[in-house]
Order: C-alpha cells, then structure tokens, then sequence
C-alpha cells in the first residue's frame, strides 16, 4: 500500500512521533532523578531533562491541533519529507512507508 500523501496525516504521524519521544524522555528523566543524588548540578540536569520532554509533548500538542485543522486531502510529498531523516525506523513511521519485513526489534538505526 503506497504512503497516504495528505499532508493531514503527515501531521497526525508527527504528532504521534512526537508524544512517543516525549514519553521515552519522561523514563529518561524518571530514571535520572532515581539514579542520582540530588546536587545543585544533578538537579538543573533533571530540569533541563524534564524541559526538553516538555517541550517535545508541546509540539506533540501543536501538531496534533494543526493537522484537526489542516483539510483532509491536501498534497505532500511524504517520501520526500521522510528521506531527510537519519533514522531508518523514524522514516517509515513519519513517511508511513511499508518495508517487505520489518524486524521486531525497536533499534532506531539503519
């Protein structure tokens, strides 16, 4: 099945993508906070940690919002968009490419 080329669904796949690294920074955070003691210099680490998942989760949100608003149908070259990206599994998820096989495995790297 060949990519969906609506620029609606590029949004929608964006803002997914987004939550879904904004939940793996809050296990990063969670697990740094648990791992180290808290110092002046472990404490501004876990805020800069606990920042980035914010704003991550914020452009989960903006995205999210702008593809309920963007029409259905609207063009994009979702192929093209995707194959500026390094990571092979972020790729096919973002630019809802259909691999023959994927592996199981959750390893982002090509």
């Amino acid at each position: 099945m060949p990519p969906d080329p609506c620029l609606n669904t590029a949004l929608q796949r964006a803002a997914a993508e987004a939550h879904r690294i904004a939940l793996g920074l809050g296990q990063i955070d969670a697990a740094l906070g648990a791992m180290l003691q808290v110092t002046d210099a472990a404490a501004e680490s876990l805020q800069v940690a606990d920042l980035l998942r914010q704003e991550v989760e914020g452009l989960s949100h903006f995205l999210g919002v702008l593809a309920q608003q963007t029409p259905s149908g609207h063009p994009c070259d979702l192929v093209r968009a995707a194959a500026g990206l390094d990571l092979r599994a972020q790729a096919v998820r973002l630019g809802g490419l259909v691999t023959a096989a994927e592996p199981a495995s959750t390893d982002d790297l090509w």
